[in-house]
């Protein structure tokens, strides 16, 4: 991912998320290879509001480029602007490596 609009608060990057254990343990991060989405691995489509806790945030700095497995449980920590113009904006690429 690749940030590129330069008035966007820092605030408004991305956030890592781990599934919330009972007692409040940190579980996993990321959907399994055999799965195809979060629908498929948790087996449902809506989980409690406090299913995930933020385990990383990466503030927005323009041109700052994001590197990750996109199986990891990420969402934007913020979003900004009401135009085209001024909103967040990323370039987000997929690529297959082992």
């Amino acid at each position: 991912m690749l940030y590129l609009n330069p008035d966007v608060p820092a605030h408004c990057g991305t956030s890592f998320y781990r599934q919330r254990l009972p007692g409040g343990a940190r579980g996993g991060n990321f959907a399994p290879a055999s799965k195809n989405n979060l629908v498929e691995a948790l087996g449902t489509r809506f989980v409690p509001p406090d299913s995930f806790v933020e385990d990383l945030r990466i503030d927005h700095r323009v041109n700052r480029l994001l590197l990750y497995q996109a199986n990891l449980i990420n969402s934007a920590t913020g979003y900004w602007g009401h135009t085209l113009e001024e909103k967040r904006m990323a370039a987000v690429f997929f690529w297959m490596a082992n």
